[in-house]
């Protein structure tokens, strides 16, 4: 009785072409950069950024001044109900915004009738 002796024939490697090679390139390059995106946007989004004073302008007119002011929102949510105040000794005056969008901006003008400082601040507002 004769055994018969089966070769097993190892399959070649073959070689990678220069397009293959390009592609997965490109694919973990898309998938590297994707991600980073998604780190940096959840690194970044702070849930409890405020909303603060920007610019600041004031012109001074007769026994009063004009104050112009930006809010900014910083956040990466819509805020509303934006409670914008400017006091002067007993003097105060308030400025409600409905809608601050996200990473936005808002100016708003306040005449106050004193010549003395004039103290700005964010007082109150809500995530819809």
């Amino acid at each position: 009785m004769k055994l018969f002796k089966r070769s097993v024939k190892k399959p070649k490697h073959q070689n990678v072409s220069r397009i293959q090679l390009a592609a997965a390139c490109l694919g973990v390059a898309v998938i590297a950069s994707c991600s980073a995106i998604l780190v940096i946007e959840t690194l970044e989004a702070s849930p409890d950024a405020v909303p603060v004073i920007g610019e600041t302008a004031i012109t001074r007119l007769g026994g009063s001044q004009k104050v112009d002011v930006t809010v900014i929102n910083p956040a990466s949510h819509t805020l509303s109900d934006v409670a914008v105040t400017a006091s002067s000794g007993e003097l105060k005056q308030s400025v409600v915004l409905d809608y601050l969008p996200a990473k936005g901006r808002r100016t708003m003008t306040f005449i106050i009738p004193t010549e003395d400082g004039v103290a700005l601040s964010v007082d109150n507002w809500t995530k819809p």
